[in-house]
């Protein structure tokens, strides 16, 4: 267990302060909402084995407690983390105690060293316990198996006006049929006059036609590099707005100040209305100001059919954009995916083939779309990609902290997170996206 022999000892593990990979891995786990959430300027972090949660009130990012609330957030997490652990560990049933070693389904557990300067300890603590759910949880289904309850996967068909069923797929190359019941935001540019917008109302919904099986990876003609030439000159000056902000006053002020020509605004999460509300509410107020935006979306996709129901709602949000919307559109994919599959590389090109498919259709449907993913998911697919000799379609942008900055090549476009700035920095490197955003 967590325990280092003596009364008070746990209470060294923790952090007096905090660098930019410590509250990059908070946003993660606001992110995926486990323990962690955001209710205002609250945030609500779970007690271990009870119905309560710690609550630490944020201050503006301006006041001198900002950094010391995050702070206690970080040590309230590892709180949740160890206890959790210790109480699996007293179970004695999933980890077990063999002599002086703990193990977990089959092998021993290797326990992480507490590392002030860094996320790796409280990283460690999330796989052993993310593990043990996983086993716990696998058991319990067994159990319920064996006692004449069965739990069996579905799948839902949607029917349209001829009532006629069909299943909504997302796969790579999609094709359209006439779009169906749709609004869709035309970027029509034309010569010093603005954006024009268009409303389009057909009958049935829309329908997506595969061209190439589920399981079937696009393979390149070539090898040759599908990176375009980049220019720095007449760089964009483009920032996004941090996870979860509300943008105020103050904030539109600091765009006319810094001459901001695009804000990208942030959606955590296009299946949580809560999360929604906020991404449309920072629009309006940007439109009202005369702010152009974009958007970052972060997908939580797993699969094709969980991509059809999020690209469903992604284009009903981002058709309600006004005509100072960029067009430019980023889709983050599910790094913890990729994090927790990286030995499984049949998923993970089906994956590849599913993100693929949800940046394709985004720009079919008129907008500037790129992927963005971390660096450490950019390595592991980059590697799946060499091995079967494929390609990841779409320009890429990587989401890096400050210390990570000089990993990613000159050539390659970035999102850099800086918890003490108000706003994360994007940088595109793609001279014929920059463009087509300039033309728009």
């Amino acid at each position: 267990m967590l325990n280092h022999g003596r009364n008070g000892a746990a209470l060294m593990n923790r952090n007096n302060d905090i660098s930019s990979d410590h509250t990059l891995w908070i946003k993660e786990q606001i992110n995926k909402g486990t323990f962690v959430s955001i209710h205002g300027r609250e945030v609500w972090i779970k007690v271990p084995g009870r119905n309560l949660s710690r609550i630490v009130n944020v201050p503006e990012r301006g006041s001198a407690l900002y950094r010391k609330a995050w702070i206690d957030v970080y040590n309230y997490c590892l709180d949740f983390l160890e206890g959790s652990i210790n109480a699996a560990c007293l179970e004695n049933k999933f980890i077990q105690r063999m002599g002086d070693v703990w193990t977990l389904n089959g092998h021993v557990i290797r326990w992480p060293k507490f590392n002030e300067m860094s996320s790796s300890y409280a990283r460690g603590l999330e796989d052993i316990l993310r593990e043990y759910s996983y086993v716990k949880r696998r058991y319990i289904l067994s159990v319920k198996k064996n006692s004449g309850i069965e739990v069996k996967k579905t799948s839902v068909s949607l029917k349209n006006v001829s009532s006629q069923q069909t299943r909504l797929k997302v796969v790579p190359k999609l094709q359209y049929d006439e779009p169906k019941k749709v609004d869709v935001v035309k970027r029509v540019p034309v010569k010093k006059e603005p954006i024009k917008v268009e409303t389009i109302t057909e009958e049935e919904p829309r329908k997506i036609k595969p061209s190439i099986s589920r399981r079937s990876v696009r393979i390149p003609k070539t090898n040759r590099s599908t990176e375009v030439p980049v220019s720095f000159s007449d760089s964009l000056v483009i920032q996004k707005i941090s996870d979860g902000d509300l943008i105020g006053n103050r904030d539109i002020e600091n765009f006319r100040k810094s001459k901001t020509d695009i804000v990208v605004l942030t959606c955590m999460d296009v299946l949580n209305p809560k999360d929604e509300d906020l991404f449309i509410k920072n629009a309006r107020k940007c439109h009202k100001e005369g702010i152009v935006t974009g958007a970052f979306i972060y997908g939580k996709a797993t699969d094709e059919h969980e991509a059809a129901g999020e690209l469903k709602i992604m284009l009903k949000i981002l058709s309600k954009f006004e005509d100072d919307f960029s067009g430019l559109v980023y889709y983050s994919i599910n790094n913890d995916f990729v994090r927790k599959n990286k030995k499984k590389e049949e998923k993970l090109l089906e994956f590849i083939n599913m993100f693929n498919a949800v940046v394709s259709t985004l720009k079919q449907s008129g907008y500037t779309a790129l992927l963005s993913m971390s660096l450490e998911s950019g390595k592991i697919l980059s590697n799946i990609c060499r091995k079967h000799n494929i390609q990841i379609e779409h320009d890429i942008s990587y989401m890096v902290v400050v210390r990570d900055t000089d990993e990613v090549s000159e050539n390659s476009s970035k999102i850099v997170v800086d918890p003490w700035n108000d706003y994360d920095v994007v940088t595109i490197r793609n001279e014929r996206i920059k463009n087509s955003i300039k033309k728009a």
